[in-house]
């Protein structure tokens, strides 16, 4: 007989196991992109979906090592741990008054609680009394932080802090009480169970909103994320973790181990669309100044502008269209001045002081006068979308002057791997050499894992953290390169890890392969011998290592390759990267365009003259 109430829940169990994480990358998707001001002003816009979907995949082996403790080994893992967290740090810090600035007590005070909650664990025996003393030591908490806001004129500054607080030890004492740790596999709650606190974290940060930041606003949702996500890793993984070590199954236990199917990643996620979903059925909107201080408006693609163009003329919109193509042509011109060094534009000498023909003023003039002109005929349409195509044209072969050339971001990036690899390369080997046992007792050995996962995790973190510090490796610097974003600032923390995410892949396989190619050339030696095309006779770990080592290198050329055409083929010389991320890779200093000042031809603002076309010809 077939036990149909089971088979059915476990069926269940399944399908939210592995659609629960589609279903909020589409919820997250339309969020980004479909309400994108909104979503960019709270923190959740398209880097944070990047980051989120596309980074946490691609970092499934990325594990930091923290530290070891016994035979076991603690690690956080970049997709599972590290993105969601810097995601919802941002988020706060976005909805804070003070933002970073509140951000930090915030986080200060919840790892004050959070080493009291510890304390609390090591000392009280697991069971009823551990949770009780557990939600006892989290009520104190509570009601400490709730007197923290208190009277007088920085309460409203201080009520978001000690809200966040509250809320983020409310979902830790949830999710302790309903995780349960597994010596050897780790931390684990049933379905539906793991939904709950998530759940109700959703709705209690848009209903108590109102009582810590008055006024119709999206804040509730950054709320909701950020302390569900930093309740979740206090209330199962440091607060249930210890009774996995030295439990007798050594082994590397990771933070976020899961990766996308983790409870670090999936609770803040399902809060944020639960906070959504409420905000949205309460009818509460969002005001300009409830999201902190407003956002810069980051430059715009010339061509992308121009794609608008056209695709309004298309529609039948000419006014849209020239409209578009003015700016298009406008940015392009930025885009070459800001890359060139040339100065701010002057609205009365348009491609002033750039090194350009004579005709792409006397077009940027024309384009203006269009734009002004008070009828529109689909001819006028036309003659705009020419002029602006000439002179993104042109822009873009000035600013193309300035960007890193293939070769130049070829030698940096190698000096980097050889930076990062060589001294993981030693410790590999050191490794292969004391670790007792077969080949497979070796590659099973937590300090092993650990190298060879925190290989990769480092080796990220490395290009990641220095993007954002000051644009600039060891390698790129040795280049005089530097990565910028598209206003020649510095790269955001969100962009900076999204520009480095698609490097995960070849550091996966290079960590991987290169750890194991060590250990068969070491260890290898009861292994099958072979025979090179010539039928020289090989011993055993040299055929090993050469055939491994081939492989890896012959995939890492492989994808660095396509990296590299997609660099050579754009117009800003951007790999996938630097394309979601809004970076661009520059030399360190700008090429001084010759002065060739030109001069515009006046045209009057009913009567536009023709358009020269982009070779010069009119």
């Amino acid at each position: 007989m077939v036990d149909w109430p089971t088979t059915l829940w476990e069926t269940a169990a399944l399908v939210a196991d592995y659609g629960l994480p589609a279903l909020l990358w589409l919820f997250l998707y339309l969020l980004a992109f479909e309400r994108r001001e909104f979503a960019e002003r709270l923190g959740f816009g398209r880097l944070s979906f990047w980051l989120i979907g596309l980074g946490a995949v691609l970092a499934t082996v990325a594990l930091l090592p923290l530290a070891p403790i016994g035979p076991d080994i603690l690690a956080v893992s970049l997709g599972g741990g590290i993105f969601p967290l810097a995601v919802g740090a941002v988020a706060l810090g976005r909805t804070f008054a003070r933002g970073r600035r509140d951000l930090g007590l915030y986080l200060g005070l919840l790892t004050l609680v959070g080493a009291v909650l510890l304390a609390t664990v090591l000392i009280v025996p697991v069971g009823t009394t551990q949770t009780l003393a557990v939600l006892a030591v989290s009520l104190a908490a509570g009601g400490a932080a709730a007197g923290f806001v208190g009277a007088g004129p920085d309460r409203a500054l201080r009520a978001p802090i000690a809200g966040a607080l509250i809320l983020t030890l409310a979902v830790a004492v949830a999710t302790f009480a309903a995780s349960t740790p597994t010596a050897g596999s780790g931390i684990s709650e049933l379905f539906p169970i793991y939904l709950l606190p998530p759940l109700g974290a959703g709705v209690a940060a848009v209903l108590a909103w109102d009582g810590v930041h008055p006024g119709p606003t999206g804040g509730a949702l950054a709320l909701a994320y950020a302390a569900t996500g930093f309740g979740v890793l206090l209330g199962a993984d440091v607060l249930r973790e210890p009774p996995l070590y030295q439990s007798g199954y050594a082994g590397v236990y990771a933070i976020g181990g899961a990766g996308v199917f983790d409870l670090l990643y999936l609770s803040p996620l399902v809060a944020l669309a639960v906070a959504y979903l409420v905000h949205r059925l309460l009818g509460r909107g969002v005001r300009p100044e409830d999201g902190g201080a407003p956002l810069p408006t980051p430059p715009g693609r010339p061509s992308a502008l121009l794609q608008s163009a056209g695709r309004a003329r298309a529609d039948g919109d000419p006014r849209r269209s020239i409209a578009a193509a003015l700016q298009g042509a406008r940015e392009a011109e930025a885009q070459a001045r800001r890359l060139s060094g040339a100065g701010p534009p002057d609205p009365a000498r348009p491609w002033g002081g750039l090194a350009v023909p004579p005709w792409v003023a006397a077009d940027a003039a024309n384009l203006d006068a269009l734009a002004r002109a008070p009828e529109l005929g689909p001819r006028d349409v036309d003659r705009a979308l020419i002029a602006a195509a000439g002179q993104v044209y042109v822009g873009s072969a000035v600013a193309r002057e300035r960007f890193a050339s293939v070769g130049a971001r070829l030698a940096a990036f190698l000096l980097d791997l050889a930076i990062l690899t060589v001294p993981a390369a030693l410790v590999w080997g050191y490794l292969a050499l004391s670790t007792p046992g077969s080949l497979v007792a070796l590659f099973d050995a937590p300090a092993f894992l650990a190298a060879t996962y925190g290989y990769v995790a480092l080796a990220f973190l490395y290009f990641g953290l220095t993007s954002y510090w000051g644009g600039r490796t060891v390698g790129k610097r040795a280049l005089h390169l530097i990565v910028t974003s598209r206003s020649l600032g510095r790269p955001g923390l969100l962009a900076s890890f999204v520009r480095e995410s698609t490097k995960l892949v070849v550091l996966s396989l290079l960590g991987i392969g290169a750890a194991l190619s060590v250990s068969l050339l070491l260890r290898g030696g009861a292994l099958a011998g072979g025979t090179t095309p010539a039928g020289i006779a090989l011993p055993a770990d040299l055929a090993a290592f050469l055939s491994l080592a081939a492989t890896t290198a012959g995939l890492v050329t492989l994808i660095g390759t396509v990296g590299l055409l997609m660099v050579a083929v754009t117009d800003d010389r951007q790999r996938l990267g630097d394309v979601l991320a809004g970076t661009w890779v520059i030399r360190d200093r700008p090429v001084p365009p010759p002065p060739a000042p030109a001069t515009p031809t006046a045209a009057g603002p009913t009567e536009p003259a023709e358009p020269r076309s982009a070779g010069g010809g009119s």
